[in-house]
């Protein structure tokens, strides 16, 4: 076969374009086909997830690969993937007796070995959590020690703090908090799955954490692959890093895997969410069950509504007969020579609205024309002062009025200018409204408390006079306005 036929077939592989390969070589006639066109043909069908049709191409040369680490390397990936664990595990074996220093078949031997030492075993039902730390210690490919609940992977100066929030006979929700020195705020991950039994519901959910969060931050730990990204905000421009993590698919979902597919389709919306925070990860989930669609794309684990019906078109589109599901992680990263740092973190924002309350509920008795300037006196910053004047009253409505669908642009008035931002552009916007809710779960709110803020929002005073009107708001769309001061900052 000619170089530039290969050629072409490898600038394909690099581009992703597996079906192409697969076209091209099958143009080759059945006999002109030797043993390097079809072993690429089977890396091809690997990447096509056709996990069978590349066995049976790789066994029709098994004689001529036997000595082969790369032959033994697809057959084993092929087998892995097809949940013949037994199988990999012998070829992966031979892959590193030929080949000792393979990184990637030393890495899917241990994860074979631990499936097939794990099918032997039942899940400690007296202490499941330990069953997940132990099982994460052993699959992160990084040196890693437990410590307490927690696994530290040094190397990331990375803590991982899984947790089970339910754990039934075929169903596992695993809450994973993710917290790095590198980072401006906490990573939070949902991992559900269904199994044919406690334990492989919760080693499924648990695969699922690895394949897409893991590994892709794995990729931004490494620094490879980055694709850059310039952005502007308040008046200053900021420099980004971009990584993407693999496709996790499940069931019956469409040929192909262009990790870029989510990205390219939503490239323009979450740039324009990009504020000057320091990290932000970007969670896609799609699904199709028949004429059923699932979509949901969370920015920092604020869903956006916007972007999930933009992912939901295209779901929709899937040529699918039995229920399938995506799942992918963008981690976006700001280079430092452009990065701000905020002041405050979660913590001091829950402190601070807890504050905030407390001194609210103290002018509803006395002055609440003075609210404003205590809590500016109190707090010593006037933009985060003026931010919770405005926003708390708002954020109170919206859990008031769930019907209505609220814009995730803002608009601000500030200088005799007005100019709208995206609620994910503010460093303090959803880490405040993320305070208010532990507020509502606790002592911090009566129910006068909370009447009375809701009376002072502007999204009231929309449905007051909607009802005056007799007008439904139900499924309407509302953009809030705020107004401040010249001394308010933007950040």
């Amino acid at each position: 076969m000619s170089s530039n036929f290969i050629k072409q077939l490898q600038d394909w592989h690099q581009a992703d374009d597996h079906q192409k390969i697969v076209e091209a070589i099958l143009e080759v006639p059945a006999a002109e086909r030797d043993y390097q066109l079809i072993m690429l043909l089977a890396r091809a069908y690997n990447n096509l997830d056709d996990y069978e049709t590349a066995c049976e191409l790789l066994n029709s040369i098994k004689d001529e690969g036997q000595d082969d680490d790369l032959w033994h390397f697809r057959l084993g990936y092929a087998y892995y993937n097809m949940g013949l664990d037994a199988e990999a595990k012998q070829e992966f074996e031979r892959v590193l007796a030929l080949n000792p220093q393979d990184e990637d078949a030393q890495q899917l031997l241990a994860d074979c070995n631990y499936s097939l030492e794990s099918a032997e075993a039942e899940v400690p039902l007296d202490d499941p959590e330990q069953y997940l730390l132990t099982s994460l210690h052993e699959l992160i490919f990084e040196e890693n020690e437990i410590e307490g609940n927690c696994i530290v992977i040094p190397s990331w100066r990375m803590v991982i703090t899984p947790h089970i929030e339910s754990l039934t006979d075929d169903m596992a929700v695993l809450y994973f908090y993710l917290d790095c020195e590198d980072w401006d705020r906490q990573m939070f991950e949902c991992s559900v799955s269904m199994g044919a039994n406690a334990k492989n519901a919760l080693e499924t959910a648990e695969r699922s954490f690895l394949f897409s969060v893991v590994d892709g931050l794995r990729t931004m730990m490494e620094e490879t692959t980055a694709l850059d990204l310039k952005t502007s905000f308040a008046g200053n421009d900021h420099l980004w890093h971009v990584y993407k993590s693999d496709i996790v698919g499940m069931g019956d979902i469409p040929i192909g895997d262009d990790i870029s597919e989510f990205w390219d389709l939503l490239q323009e919306d979450i740039t324009k969410r990009l504020g000057n925070q320091k990290f932000v990860y970007v969670k896609i989930y799609g699904a199709k069950n028949g004429e059923e669609i699932t979509s949901e794309c969370r920015i920092n684990d604020v869903v956006s509504k916007e972007l999930s019906a933009k992912l939901a078109e295209t779901i929709s589109k899937w040529e699918t007969e039995q229920f399938g599901s995506k799942k992918q992680f963008f981690f976006i990263q700001q280079q430092d020579a452009t990065y701000d740092p905020y002041p405050y973190n979660e913590e001091d924002l829950l402190e601070i609205t807890r504050q905030a309350i407390n001194i609210f509920a103290e002018c509803q008795n006395e002055f609440y024309d003075h609210y404003l300037e205590r809590l500016t006196a109190e707090l010593g910053d006037t933009s985060l002062a003026e931010e919770l004047h405005a926003f708390l009253p708002e954020m109170c409505a919206e859990n008031a009025f769930p019907n209505i669908i609220y814009n995730e642009l803002i608009n601000i008035r500030q200088k005799e200018e007005n100019y709208e931002v995206y609620k994910h552009q503010l460093a303090s916007f959803y880490p405040l409204q993320k305070a208010l809710q532990t507020c509502f779960n606790d002592d911090s709110f009566t129910d006068e408390l909370y009447s009375a803020y809701v009376s002072l929002s502007s999204i009231y005073n929309v449905i007051c006079k909607a009802k005056e009107d007799n007008k439904d708001l139900d499924g309407a769309i509302l953009t809030i306005s705020f107004g401040f001061s010249d001394d308010y900052l933007l950040r």
